[in-house]
């Protein structure tokens, strides 16, 4: 027992980054794929950036061409393509026990908790406040799509596992 919540912990850890790393890769591959990029940069732990401040995580690249408001929505919204692949794999874990369960839910569960963050979107420079505006949506669209996902994840994994 001492051992799993100690592996939790750290794979809790190691989950970070490899979702910070999923979720900032997302917006670099969305640029090059849209308006193509010369070179990009990573920081994939917290750190306070000088004009938008605090940040989790984040990205910067430097693009061939501006981006259409579309093309710009795209790069913003990226994310939430693997954040929607937690969602679904996360359920998976309603049918696992032991480690694997263990380590399947951590994972895809920091998944989750990117989505959950995403769909926050205080900030202006969120990746949810700038598509919203690029596309000209209501931010409140997003962030209730992104909340549903994670809580019919979380109870479809629960229902799975307790056999309701």
């Amino acid at each position: 027992m001492i051992a799993m919540i100690i592996v939790g912990i750290l794979l809790a850890i190691a989950s970070y980054f490899a979702w910070s790393y999923i979720h900032e890769m997302s917006h670099i591959l969305a640029a090059k794929k849209t308006v193509g990029i010369t070179k990009y940069e990573l920081k994939i732990f917290p750190h306070v950036d000088p004009v938008a401040g605090w940040r989790w995580a984040a990205c910067r690249y430097w693009m061939k061409r501006q981006p259409t408001d579309k093309e710009e929505a795209q790069i913003s919204l990226a994310p939430r393509i693997p954040d929607s692949l937690a969602v679904i794999m996360f359920i998976f874990t309603g049918f696992m026990t032991g480690w694997p369960a263990l380590l399947w839910g951590v994972f895809w569960g920091a998944g989750l908790v990117d989505l959950i963050v995403g769909s926050l979107g205080i900030s202006q420079h969120s990746d949810l406040q700038r598509g919203a505006n690029k596309l000209k949506w209501n931010p409140w669209a997003l962030r209730i799509s992104g909340f549903s996902g994670v809580v019919v994840s979380v109870l479809t994994a629960a229902l799975a596992f307790f056999g309701g």
